[in-house]
């Protein structure tokens, strides 16, 4: 999308009765409330920007299966909703950047710190940051779910 190589691993597609995709994201942990359903849909949606991408429709409806309830959470992709993804990826992608062109890479210390494998490289930790090796031009981006 754009010079970008976007990656995300679809758990289930599939062609609806009307042979309209379907996306499914399988979740093994408790369904979120009502008032932060939507909020748990982002992975799900960025997979529908994939299919987009990759076969030219888009996806249906996507949703999130709580296997533990069961829980199904569904959302219909909008032009609305897949131009506001990719004007978000566009603008993480640019901070991105920004970032590398000052080597500007502040930490944001957080309630996960304590569980992170890195506190000893980093500076929010009192750690120090190995050397860096200059990136090649190739970057992918990985959805996280």
């Amino acid at each position: 999308m754009g010079g970008l190589n976007l990656i995300g691993i679809i758990d289930r597609l599939e062609l609806d009765a009307d042979g309209r995709l379907l996306v499914t994201d399988y979740k093994t942990g408790r369904a979120p409330t009502e008032r932060y359903e939507q909020g748990k849909l982002g992975g799900v949606h960025f997979y529908s920007l994939l299919c987009e991408e990759l076969f030219g429709q888009r996806p249906a409806r996507v949703q999130l299966l709580h296997l533990q309830e069961p829980v199904i959470i569904t959302a219909r992709p909008t032009d609305q909703s897949t131009r506001g993804l990719r004007t978000r990826v566009g603008a993480v992608w640019q901070a991105v950047e920004t970032a590398c062109a000052r080597d500007d890479f502040r930490p944001k210390p957080g309630p996960l710190c304590s569980w992170c494998s890195f506190r000893e490289h980093c500076p929010a930790q009192g750690g120090t940051l190995p050397e860096r090796a200059v990136p090649d031009q190739q970057v992918t981006v990985a959805a996280a779910s």
